[in-house]
């Protein structure tokens, strides 16, 4: 599989036209997308606006929230478009905080085992408990048990365990778009055994497995978070673009 390929493909998507990441020659590019006026599955707001940076380009996806002041983003990017520009642009003509998140493509294989094992249904109430320790303020976790079984269902939750407890394990983030062919993986690990190699070695077995049903890996993480950074290359993944998002 060309990992990259098929990771471009699907944040073409994100973006509205197949293919515009590969395609697209211009170094500012603005499309008005329909993918802005709606909510992606696996997420609880909308992008209004979506912008893709790379060295080579930067490509812009508004929707009809985002339209007002666009061709006024296009004139202050017209000649430079560095991350500092766009953030400072972008809030200063919409007046609300920009997300900043780095977008990765699988670069190798992994071969190596791991003392991951695949979930089952009956490791919930040891998952359960990692959710509570790591998501105290949520009080509600009725709905935690049908997620659960879900990704448990795809075989793609896997943990470490350390004394009999879950030190960490994987789960599977919906994808919005190309779901039979990609597949993005979300860690949790307990305060306690973090920087251990736990997260690592759930995350390779979990790789591991979406290799073998033939999908793409994806990765992503926030600007501000190295540890989930470093944790992308050392399970085979390198940077590929920024991604700037603004909900109105």
């Amino acid at each position: 599989m060309d990992y990259k390929k098929t990771t471009e493909e699907y944040y073409s998507k994100w973006i509205g036209p197949d293919h515009i990441v590969h395609e697209n020659r211009e170094k500012v590019c603005f499309i008005y997308s329909s993918e802005r006026n709606k909510m992606q599955h696996g997420y609880s707001a909308p992008f209004d606006l979506w912008i893709w940076r790379q060295p080579c380009q930067t490509i812009v996806s508004y929707g009809y929230k985002a339209a007002s002041c666009i061709d006024l983003l296009k004139k202050a990017l017209l000649f430079s478009a560095d991350d500092q520009m766009v953030e400072t642009e972008v809030v200063r003509l919409y007046g609300r905080p920009l997300l900043h998140s780095i977008k990765y493509v699988f670069e190798k294989a992994l071969v190596h085992q791991t003392n991951a094992r695949k979930l089952s249904t009956s490791d919930y109430s040891q998952y359960l408990a990692l959710f509570r320790e790591n998501n105290p303020n949520c009080g509600d976790t009725g709905w935690l048990k049908d997620y659960f079984d879900d990704i448990t269902s795809l075989g793609l939750c896997f943990g470490v365990f350390d004394n009999g407890i879950l030190a960490s394990c994987t789960d599977a983030p919906g994808m919005p778009y190309m779901s039979e062919q990609v597949q993005e993986i979300g860690i949790n690990t307990r305060q306690a055994y973090r920087q251990k190699g736990y997260a690592a070695d759930a995350c390779a077995a979990c790789v591991n497995e979406i290799l073998r049903c033939g999908k793409c890996p994806q990765w992503s993480t926030s600007i501000d978070n190295r540890a989930s950074q470093k944790l992308a290359a050392k399970i085979g993944f390198i940077k590929l673009a920024d991604v700037f998002t603004v909900t109105l």
